[in-house]
């Protein structure tokens, strides 16, 4: 595999990714890293903890496809690091190593198989759907997660509900000592209603991808236990 990046996409990509890729919760080192995939002329970098899963989308040149699974919590930062405006990444299929080349500097990191990656799955076809922009949907979690409760022991609290139906999107969050209710109308009614509990820390992360300069159209997906934002 070998890959050649403009450093600001990549820091970009590592930096969505990075929290939940961080994530040591289970103390397992295949729970705590990225895979990099390179097939079919898209690159993707994707981190799943089994709570939240994310996968981004990375502008980039494929010299040659591949995939690789990497765990190291330094990864972005020696990414900064790298005195050059390309990177290269670059894996060789005889070798357990990665290596990334920025100018001068390179550095080698260990990898592990990419079958042991469970990969995020993206649902298309859920029991619910509906579209918001993204501005509406971040000021709906930055008005609401906040209230949210981190005592652990009454867990239902430490998320904020999200409701859609008919053309009203709704989120409510409680720590039982105040309550933050924020509401916005959706373009396009929803044809099935949405009622689910989204786990504050999740919702912030999401918020922090948003992008609010251009408001764009973001899909959000139910089914079962599982929602997709897209």
């Amino acid at each position: 595999m070998k890959l050649k990046f403009r450093k600001e996409d990549l820091t970009k990509a590592l930096q969505a990714v990075q929290k939940v890729a961080s994530n040591k919760s289970n103390n397992l080192s295949y729970e705590s890293g990225l895979l990099i995939k390179a097939l079919h002329e898209v690159i993707e970098i994707q981190a799943n903890d089994y709570d939240m899963g994310i996968k981004v989308i990375v502008p980039g040149i494929i010299e040659e496809p591949g995939e690789v699974f990497i765990s190291n919590p330094f990864l972005q930062e020696l990414t900064k690091r790298l005195p050059s405006d390309e990177i290269i990444i670059e894996k060789k299929d005889a070798e357990t190593k990665l290596t990334m080349y920025g100018g001068k500097s390179k550095f080698e990191f260990l990898t592990m198989n990419p079958d042991d990656f469970s990969e995020v799955d993206i649902i298309d076809n859920g029991s619910s759907h509906f579209t918001t922009d993204s501005i509406d949907l971040k000021s709906l979690i930055d008005n609401t997660a906040f209230a949210c409760s981190n005592d652990e022991a009454r867990p239902i609290f430490m998320g904020t509900l999200l409701e859609a139906e008919g053309d009203q999107l709704n989120m409510v969050a409680t720590d039982t000592h105040r309550l933050a209710l924020k509401t916005a109308k959706l373009e396009n009614p929803v044809e099935q209603p949405v009622k689910a509990v989204i786990p504050s820390r999740m919702l912030m992360d999401i918020s922090r991808q948003l992008p609010v300069d251009v408001p764009e159209v973001v899909e959000v997906t139910a089914i079962r236990n599982s929602i997709s934002f897209k």
